[in-house]
Formats: C-alpha cells, sequence, structure tokens
C-alpha cells in the first residue's frame, strides 16, 4: 500500500516538471548539490548493508543516516551560503555537519530499530543485541 502511493507520488506529472525543471538550472550548483548528496546516499546505503536484521532493519538504518547526514549537512551549508560564505566554505561546512549528523544517526537508528522490534511484540532489541 505505502509503495503505491510513492509510485503515484513519483509518476505524477508536477513531480516529474519539477525534477525536469531542477535538471535544467544552474548546473554547476546542481552538480555541487548532487554531489553532496551523493556521498551521504553512498555511507547510508554501506550502513544499510552491512546492518544485520531483516530489511526493515537495514532500510531504517540506511534511512536515518540519509535524513540526519544529508539534512544537517544541507543545513550547515545553507547556513554558511546566507552569511555569504563562497562554495569552498560551504561545502566544508556540510561536510562538517554531515559527519555529525552521520555519528548521531547511529543511536537514532538503533532507537528506532529498538521501539520497532517492541511494538511488533519482541523484546525490544537490535540485531546486534
Amino acid at each position: 500500500m505505502a509503495f503505491g502511493t510513492v509510485a503515484r507520488m513519483a509518476a505524477n506529472p508536477s513531480v516529474l516538471g519539477k525534477i525536469g525543471h531542477f535538471l535544467k538550472g544552474d548546473m554547476p550548483m546542481k552538480q555541487f548539490l548532487l554531489q553532496r548528496l551523493g556521498l551521504d546516499a553512498g555511507i547510508a546505503a554501506f550502513q544499510g548493508f552491512t546492518t544485520p536484521g531483516g530489511l526493515d532493519e537495514k532500510l531504517i538504518a540506511a534511512g536515518t543516516y540519509f535524513a540526519l547526514s544529508a539534512g544537517s549537512g544541507l543545513v550547515a551549508g545553507g547556513a554558511a551560503r546566507r552569511m555569504g560564505a563562497d562554495q569552498l566554505t560551504e561545502g566544508t561546512a556540510d561536510m562538517i555537519a554531515s559527519f555529525a549528523g552521520g555519528y548521531a544517526a547511529y543511536p537514532a537508528g538503533n532507537a528506532l530499530i529498538r521501539a520497532k522490534d517492541s511494538l511488533t511484540g519482541g523484546p525490544g532489541l537490535t540485531a546486534f543485541e
């Protein structure tokens, strides 16, 4: 059911138009942004692959890592840009905040996995425990 909702949203013409509009814009800035998010996505995928347990635990670990590392990096980079920083300083702020968000993702992801386990009738443990 949830996958169908996501598929309908992704196939929505307005969403496809926004993606096309994004790709037509300022290409160096888009490449810079995709490069920053690509690193977060790659590490999140590695986090998911190396997490023991089922697919749900892997998706929780990868999603938590990506959300916290990419989110904190984009916020820090945007804040640096608003303060008048150049692209190098913006990228450095993004990288530092992404690492901080990534480290914060480990306990947050474990807490979500424990909550999922206890809500589904388990003892409330991760696959590591």
